[in-house]
């Protein structure tokens, strides 16, 4: 029941996010940057700096509304 109360949306994704481990430990990913931009903004800097081991999500992120869970 309390899981249902959290189902936020606070975003919209527009195009598929490759979030597998393959794609974000060897090269570049979308959600790394995407990641390092939240950071950048709610904190007021300008570097980021992410070690790619934190980000867990295995998967592609597909277009559409992202919930918060």
């Amino acid at each position: 029941m309390i899981k249902d109360e959290f189902k936020v949306i606070i975003g919209k994704i527009y195009f598929d996010i490759d979030a597998r481990f393959e794609t974000i430990r060897s090269t570049f990913s979308p959600i790394g940057n995407f990641i390092c931009n939240v950071v950048n903004i709610f904190n007021n800097t300008e570097i980021c700096l992410i070690n790619s081991g934190s980000l867990r999500l295995d998967g592609i992120l597909e277009e559409g509304d992202l919930q918060y869970f």
